[in-house]
């Protein structure tokens, strides 16, 4: 767990959670959860297998609460990676 704090202000902070699985010193999957100071929360995951990974991204951001969703997929094919993102913002969940 990472807590990065400003020193000077208890206003601004951001705090991490990562969890992770590592098979054979390498990295195959990982999970972090995030919340900060400005209202920002969200999950990743980031699963990493042979022939494909990916980072998806689920969060909450912004006075209006609006959801965040972000995706990075990719899959080995005979001539290397190919990938596709997504990035989205979904509206206002509050009035502000």
């Amino acid at each position: 767990m990472v807590i990065d704090d400003d020193m000077h202000s208890a206003t601004n902070w951001n705090a991490e959670l990562s969890v992770g699985i590592r098979f054979k010193n390498k990295q195959i999957w990982e999970e972090k959860a995030h919340l900060d100071s400005h209202g920002h929360m969200g999950i990743h995951w980031s699963p990493n297998l042979v022939v494909a990974k990916a980072d998806i991204g689920v969060g909450i951001e912004g006075p209006n609460c609006a959801l965040h969703f972000t995706a990075n997929g990719c899959a080995l094919w005979t001539d290397g990676w190919h990938c596709a993102n997504v990035d989205e913002i979904f509206g206002k969940l509050l009035d502000a």
